[in-house]
């Protein structure tokens, strides 16, 4: 049988307590969605107009997607889209370019020397 401290189930009790009695109050103190919504659309109607543009013009495209998945004019969209609009991702390594065939090298130190590294 697993035996528990005392001090262990007091601070768990506390623990609850505490998180609870916080939800409690933050729920209590903090301004229901419309409340939000409302101070949003006044102090920053412009910006709210264009958010819903942008989510109407997001919808539009998803819908397009979903009615056929295999447009290419919409595959390409998407992959524009899910690269952050940069084409092609292209590879920056510093070992670009570099082709050594393994069977060629049979010692580490002229694998360096053909790298370039000493």
């Amino acid at each position: 049988m697993v035996k528990i401290g005392s001090r262990v189930v007091e601070f768990g009790a506390l623990m609850v307590i505490g998180t609870a009695a916080a939800l409690g109050l933050s729920k209590l103190m903090s301004p229901s969605e419309e409340d939000k919504e409302r101070v949003l659309r006044e102090r920053y109607p412009d910006l709210v107009k264009q958010s819903e543009g942008n989510k109407k013009n997001m919808q539009a495209f998803f819908n397009t997607l979903k009615s056929d998945p295999n447009d290419p004019e919409a595959q390409k969209r998407f992959d524009d889209l899910l690269r952050g609009g940069k084409g092609e991702v292209k590879n920056q390594s510093s070992n670009r370019g570099v082709v050594i065939d393994p069977s060629s090298v049979g010692d580490p130190n002229k694998l360096k020397e053909k790298i370039g590294k000493k």
